[in-house]
This record gives C-alpha cells, structure tokens and sequence, in this order.
C-alpha cells in the first residue's frame, strides 16, 4: 500500500520532467500497486500517461477513482482495442515530459528515488537512453532470487525490452514517425519489445547503463495482451 498526497494543482506549474505511461487492458487489480509505486516517487514535476486500450473489465472506473486525488493522472481511452504497439505510442503522444518510460500495468517500480536518479544521470550525460536493470522475480514474492542469471546478465544479452529504457521524448518521436501511419490500423500482437527496442538503439546516439534495480517484473503472470 503506497501512501502519498494529494497533489493539487499549484504543486504542477512547473515543466513536467518526466512521463511514466502505461499501456492498460484489463488489469484494474493491478493499479493501486503499479500506479502507486510511480506516485510514491520523490522526483516532483512528473505525469502519469495510463492508457485503457478499451478494458472491458472495471480499469477505467478504477483509473477515476485514482485520477481524483492526483492530477499529475491523464487517462487516455482508445476508441477501440488497438493493442500494445498502439497504446504504447499513445502514451508517448500525450507525455508532456522531457523524459519517458514505459511501465507495463502488472508490474511496479522499486524503491521511491529512481525516477530522480535516472532523470539526474540522463541530465548529466545528456543522454538519449538511460537503460537500468529489471529485477524479474516470480509470481510468489517470497521467492526473489537477485543473483539469477537474468538479472545479472542483462547488459551482456540482446537487449529486447521497452521496459528498461529511460528515453528522452524526441527520440521516441523520431521512431513513432517510422511507423505510426500503420499502427493505427494494424493491431500488432508479437514482438512489440522487439520492434520499440530495435528502433530505439538505431535512433539514439548517447545511451548510458545504470547498474541499479528500477523496475520489477512479475514473471509468469499474465501478458499485457
């Protein structure tokens, strides 16, 4: 449970810094914990982007309920379901950030400065990708294992996922502006990681690694699709 308060609109006069978006279908159980996990961040002058790619469980009523008491929350509904290509670009879309960063709706960010520390490492070397570490753990908590291979080898493999990639904004338009005339009537299924991650090392010229957990990612539980 993430306690935090009420933001009101005098605490959001500055330029966001940073856009967290997520690209939701069906997982209002999550939300409370993926959502209140970037709300419970010291970075201030941030946005929450959440998507609902035409849930037809209670996500949007539960996306309200959240958005009332923090105004940095900007729902985005789709007007059908498009799938996770589309709302990802969604998401990207209506950011008003310097800085983006994809969280998937069933997973969480870890600890309450990493936002700061990858908005002050991207500043500092004005970087175009700032790639952190995921800690994949299993559907039951209690057995987190950080020395598994995964997540100690993941600068050392292909590296395939959306979710470890604090982007700056212009870049992440540059790449939309390859593909976006297509998504919108194509609903991509596969390899959507793949296709992001790809256009995004090809477009970005100063990346930086950060050797710390940022994100947590629940393995075995059910896709975003």
């Amino acid at each position: 449970n993430y306690k935090h308060k009420v933001i009101k609109v005098s605490d959001m006069k500055e330029a966001v810094k940073v856009s967290v978006f997520l690209p939701i279908y069906n997982k209002c159980n999550y939300l409370k914990r993926s959502i209140g996990s970037i709300q419970n961040q010291s970075l201030g002058n941030i946005e929450i982007i959440a998507v609902n790619d035409y849930s037809t469980d209670n996500t949007l009523i539960s996306l309200k309920k959240i958005a009332k008491k923090d105004l940095r929350i900007k729902i985005v509904n789709n007007d059908r379901n498009h799938g996770l290509l589309y709302s990802r670009a969604m998401g990207i879309l209506n950011s008003t950030g310097e800085y983006l960063m994809n969280l998937d709706p069933d997973d969480r960010l870890e600890g309450s400065d990493n936002l700061e520390v990858l908005y002050k490492t991207a500043k500092c070397n004005n970087s175009d990708i700032v790639r952190y570490l995921v800690k994949s753990i299993p559907f039951n908590e209690d057995q987190i294992k950080d020395s598994d291979f995964f997540n100690k080898n993941q600068f050392k493999i292909f590296d395939y996922l959306m979710t470890n990639k604090f982007v700056k904004k212009e870049i992440f338009l540059k790449v939309l502006n390859e593909f976006k005339k297509k998504i919108y009537y194509n609903k991509w299924n596969y390899h959507e990681d793949n296709i992001w991650s790809v256009l995004l090392h090809r477009t970005a010229k100063l990346k930086k690694n950060i050797n710390k957990y940022v994100y947590i990612y629940k393995m075995n539980n059910q896709s975003n699709r």
